[in-house]
């Protein structure tokens, strides 16, 4: 087992399973390892410390060797383990040292590959982006941690973790074990005075808010219930317990508890923040069809009713016909007044939403489309201003989509990762399927669970947007880039 290193000027350091050599001009470390008989894939590890408890890489890689070059001056760890069907044993530390003085060089970029659409012509140019090993990661959220003009990705693990990473190239920020063993923990991005953010960790009954650059507690709390699902604006955050009717709205730069709200009924989706009469609110949407709304302080200020069984949570959206607040219901999408919430309409569809609803401008009109995802494992596009259905399709049984121009048509199009079969992606315009990810067909169909529903998110890079996914079939994240792709603005 060999480690080519670059450290310190002319030094040449001699172990029994690892050599270390060095450049000045350098900082690309090359990490190989001895092949191992029938094993194609190895989980490679790197830490700040022997025992592998501040781990700043975790990949899976093809092959035997990897190279890195994102790692600032220091002392690093490194272990590799096969991983051909299940985990196996770590091979013993190696040490990678990096010199002050080591300038960064420049990742080599995989040749991209080009999807053909059914007539023939090519339409969507793909290129490999990164991977990050993690067991069972889920719930990929954006974030600004170091700065307003770069995206971070935080995630969560079945193992209890909350893991940070740079989103451009997937190497770990920082990892964070919680105390607690709840199952993927729920993450919320919390915005400070600067226009940064830290991240609100809650899992169960536990409150953590860490900060965003370090992953180091800022504050620790309980609530005295558990929570099923939160939302936050700014640093107010609504926090819902589905299991006794009741939410709590805190302050998460104080971690005051500012009130405890009685509800009626269990709450449907995730609830909404808004800002219809000046101020900020928050509305639920109970499952008897009943809506309300909750100012700063947890004052019920007003209520509405969608006179149907509400199936998602709500969605704000400004149209010339005002500010509307919008519901799926039973075979239906249904509006109401933001202001008041009173009834409005409702557009008629084949099968009930569910899910979460999404508003984006498609087509570049001004106007939003509502696009949402149905039982019958359908997407539905339905124009917000005119309750006109546009288009549908087969989602794969997905509830969520990522949104990005990919074919430069100048219409954003829809990044969907399904249940069923590999990543793909639909036609803004007209619902036409533009690309798929064949590289990863035969593994997710051989080997995802079909229980299993996979996340994911856009980010804009130099040369386009990263459509990063969960990857069930291998466990951890993975990133494809779309070359001059243009990702919608939030």
């Amino acid at each position: 087992m060999a480690v080519l290193v670059l450290c310190g000027a002319g030094t040449v350091a001699q172990r029994t399973e690892a050599t270390a050599s060095q450049t000045s001009q350098d900082t690309l470390v090359t990490v190989r390892w001895g092949a191992r008989p029938g094993v194609t894939r190895y989980r490679l590890q790197l830490a700040n410390d022997r025992d592998f408890a501040d781990i700043v890489v975790d990949r899976v890689v093809y092959g035997h060797e990897y190279q890195v070059n994102e790692l600032l001056p220091g002392r690093y760890f490194w272990r590799i383990a096969s991983l051909d069907g299940r985990l196996g044993e770590f091979s013993s530390p190696g040490v990678i040292e990096i010199a002050q003085n080591a300038a960064p060089t420049t990742r080599p970029i995989v040749p991209p590959t080009r999807e053909r659409t059914s007539a023939g012509a090519f339409t969507v140019v793909t290129r490999s982006g990164w991977y990050a090993a993690f067991t069972e990661v889920s719930r990929p959220m954006p974030a600004h941690l170091r700065s307003r003009d770069a995206m971070d990705i935080v995630a969560t693990t079945n193992e209890g973790r909350v893991v940070a990473l740079d989103g451009l190239n997937g190497v770990a920020l920082w990892i964070r074990q919680l105390n607690s063993k709840t199952a993927s923990p729920l993450t919320i991005a919390i915005r400070d005075g600067s226009g940064l953010e830290n991240v609100l960790v809650i899992s169960a009954t536990d409150l953590t808010l860490l900060d965003g650059k370090s992953g180091k507690d800022i504050w620790h709390d309980t609530l005295p219930g558990v929570v099923s699902t939160a939302v936050a604006d700014g640093d107010k955050v609504f926090a819902v317990d589905n299991s006794l009717e009741r939410a709590f709205l805190i302050n998460a730069s104080t971690a005051k508890l500012i009130a405890e709200v009685r509800l009626p009924a269990r709450v449907v989706g995730a609830p909404l923040f808004m800002n219809a009469l000046g101020a900020s609110s928050v509305v639920v949407a109970l499952e008897d069809g009943r809506l309300q709304a909750f100012d700063e302080s947890g004052k019920l200020t007003r209520s509405g009713d969608a006179a149907a069984a509400v199936t998602t949570g709500p969605l704000f959206v400004r149209t010339p016909r005002g500010q509307l607040v919008l519901v799926g219901t039973r075979n239906s999408l249904t509006a109401l007044n933001a202001e008041d919430l009173r009834p409005l309409g409702r557009v008629t569809l084949k099968d009930s939403p569910r899910g979460s609803l999404f508003a984006q401008d498609l087509d570049n009109d001004g106007m939003p489309e509502v696009v949402l995802f149905t039982e019958s494992s359908r997407v539905v596009v339905v124009k917000s201003d005119e309750g006109k259905v546009i288009w549908e399709a087969d989602a794969k049984r997905a509830d969520a989509a990522s949104f990005a121009d990919l074919n430069g048509d100048h219409v954003l199009d829809l990044l969907i990762t399904g249940r069923e079969g590999p990543a793909f992606a639909l036609s803004g315009r007209d619902g036409a399927i533009i690309w798929k990810d064949e590289s990863s067909a035969q593994i997710v169909t051989n080997h995802a669970p079909a229980t299993i529903q996979r996340s994911s998110l856009v980010v804009s890079s130099p040369a386009g947007v990263l459509f990063i996914a969960t990857d069930p079939a291998r466990g951890g994240l993975c990133a494809l880039e779309f070359p001059q792709a243009v990702a919608p603005r939030n």
